[in-house]
């Protein structure tokens, strides 16, 4: 087939299994889905949701990290009094509650530090998984919106692709990429 001949056929937007040129949108199938009166089962509605936007995690290292080192240099703090308290019978005095103080403040900070420099990576990581699935949600989407139902055939159709696939299979059409010509045939390498 000419591409011209391709290029029309795809504006025109035909089933091509059985020619029908009143083709749904994927909207418009899952309201006809939706209402209770359809010939289709209930939950199927839910099947036909456009894909949804990915969200971007959040990494809780940050907070757990601060939370921790706070925790480390109070536990410091007791435990050092106690130990003065078990040693000499009696509570430290101000000038050992103060160095007790400042190295559970070192401790709690250092420890803070190498938790926070963890959570960055893990931010990095997070943010580039989050691109990715982000990148695959816009490729869904826009086959998502080509998508056209044929009510004669009951077949889903992609109509750049003319793949066509049945209710139940329509993830595997959204989930499909579209592959350009090969470089030979343009010219290329």
């Amino acid at each position: 087939m000419k591409p011209e001949a391709l290029i029309v056929r795809t504006r025109q937007g035909g089933c091509p299994r059985c020619g029908n040129s009143e083709l749904s949108s994927m909207a418009e199938l899952r309201d006809l889905v939706s209402k209770p009166s359809s010939q289709f089962s209930s939950d199927l509605a839910d099947w036909l949701m456009p894909p949804q936007k990915p969200v971007r995690p959040a990494s809780r290292r940050h907070h757990t990290g601060l939370r921790n080192s706070i925790a480390f240099g109070i536990v410091w703090v007791i435990v050092f009094s106690a130990a003065c308290f078990a040693l000499s019978g009696s509570l430290p005095n101000w000038i050992m509650f103060l160095i007790a103080l400042s190295i559970a403040i070192v401790l709690g900070v250092s420890n803070w530090r190498s938790e926070s420099k963890i959570a960055a990576k893990e931010d990095g990581f997070l943010l580039s998984a989050h691109w990715e699935r982000y990148r695959a949600f816009l490729q869904r989407r826009r086959v998502w919106t080509r998508l056209r139902y044929c009510s004669k055939c009951a077949l889903v159709i992609d109509p750049v692709t003319n793949q066509t696939a049945s209710l139940y299979n329509l993830h595997e059409l959204s989930n499909s990429k579209v592959r350009g010509p090969d470089r030979s045939e343009v010219g290329g390498i």
